[in-house]
């Protein structure tokens, strides 16, 4: 689609419905590499994503080499689309964007992102090396700078190959559009001061194998907001939207002003299929801490949990489980453990300290962008008996259930199952919501 703004053309796509996401992307990219993140999430949100000036089918127009100049496109945009406010998520460059109209427009924004950018400005020696390589790009075209450019945006350590289609768009970039930016960047002041004032919910992501933003860097805006939240993601580098774009939608469209975020409860839904792709450790242990954070009774923590993803032994308990034949990589076995209780009342909590961690970890699994399904053990006792030779679980370890976790390979739509039938008002004769 094409909005016609003042001096230029932008050509944007949008997808889904609901509260408006402007996602912005980096130097040298194109609005196409947010577009699997976006079509995943089009049920929770609609996202909005152009082509920045010079950049893809947008053309340079009459540039002026100010990050301002393109805070101002975007804000016309959204003013053609009618939105007043709305959430911006920046990467990279489309961040230093985002920061200069939250400096501008605060009051136009719910939320926003920076994705594995950062407030500062450039050092005079980095503010040198931008302008040249600038001039670079005009003098001799993209083909040297871009090829740099691809290595750079890889995982430090990366052995695998670039993305076919970021490459494609790098090498594309016009010259005078990347050096239009990199004068724009070049000259940017430090913003650390706008988020220290926003009243909207900022959120920071680092790639924790970035090559271009160190984490610690990535991480500060979020650090200085009255609302800010950080977020590393293991083993991802400069491009979160392409390697990891389940989880990257999952933190956007949970970016929301207020306390509560209920379409994100109700988003999560009890996923039973699932790719092959592993689960990253630093996750497994991020799932852990937040089951370990539910509230439990006098504060005896009464649960343990087994961490299952040898496949021999997934296939066994897929085996033993009737309704629990999942292809999941990973698996947590959620346990009672009444060993060293000697307080026959306090060893009844136990379900309910597990039941809530159970849900605590099923939350986290979807925040992360992770599909997860937990099914039962106790208080069958055949189930228990099985899992515990399967597991070799000792005397006083109860198996409460198990629970799958991966990478999901079906979507499904967020939705509450409220029924007012279930409801009652002070007794259990009065309904709490009349027909």
């Amino acid at each position: 689609m094409i909005a016609h703004l003042k001096d230029i053309d932008i050509f944007y796509e949008a997808r889904g419905s609901g509260r408006p996401i402007y996602l912005l992307h980096g130097l040298a990219l194109d609005h196409s590499i947010w577009m699997e993140m976006a079509e995943t999430f089009a049920d929770q949100a609609q996202f909005i994503i152009p082509d920045l000036r010079g950049h893809g089918q947008t053309p340079l127009g009459d540039a002026d080499g100010s990050i301002e100049q393109f805070a101002d496109d975007v804000l016309r945009l959204a003013d053609h689309l009618g939105h007043q406010q709305f959430c911006v998520a920046g990467h990279s460059m489309g961040g230093y964007i985002a920061l200069a109209l939250a400096e501008a427009h605060p009051e136009r924004l719910t939320g926003l992102a920076l994705v594995t950018s950062n407030t500062r400005s450039d050092s005079p020696e980095k503010r040198e090396d931008r302008l040249a390589e600038a001039k670079r790009a005009l003098a001799e075209g993209m083909q040297t700078i871009g090829e740099i450019l691809i290595q750079r945006l890889m995982p430090k350590g990366e052995p695998g190959q670039p993305d076919e289609h970021m490459v494609k768009i790098i090498l594309n970039t016009k010259a005078e559009g990347f050096a239009n930016v990199q004068t724009a960047i070049a000259g940017r002041p430090n913003r650390l001061n706008v988020v220290q004032t926003l009243d909207c919910p900022v959120l920071a992501i680092a790639g924790g194998q970035d090559q271009i933003t160190p984490v610690e860097v990535a991480l500060e805006p979020a650090e200085h907001a009255p609302n800010g939240r950080s977020v590393c993601l293991p083993g991802v580098g400069h491009m979160p939207m392409l390697e990891v774009p389940y989880t990257l939608g999952a933190l956007l469209v949970g970016l929301k002003g207020g306390k509560t975020d209920f379409d994100f409860i109700f988003g999560r839904r009890s996923i039973r299929e699932f790719t092959a792709e592993k689960v990253p450790p630093a996750w497994v242990k991020l799932l852990l801490e937040a089951a370990m954070a539910a509230p439990t009774a006098m504060n005896l923590k009464l649960w343990q949990f087994v961490v299952v993803d040898d496949p021999e032994k997934l296939a066994e308990l897929r085996k033993m489980m009737p309704f629990g034949k999942y292809n999941a990589p990973l698996a947590f076995c959620v346990c009672g453990n009444l060993k060293a209780l000697r307080k026959p009342l306090v060893e009844r909590f136990w379900v309910q300290d597990c039941s809530a961690a159970t849900e605590n970890l099923l939350l986290a699994a979807h925040a992360l962008g992770l599909g997860s399904v937990w099914c039962g053990v106790h208080p069958v006792k055949i189930l228990e008996g099985s899992v515990r030779r399967a597991l070799k679980l000792p005397e006083g370890i109860i198996p409460l259930n198990i629970i799958y976790v991966g990478y999901p390979a079906e979507k499904k739509p967020a939705r509450t199952q409220y029924d007012p039938t279930k409801v009652w008002h002070n007794l259990y004769d009065t309904r709490w919501e009349k027909e």
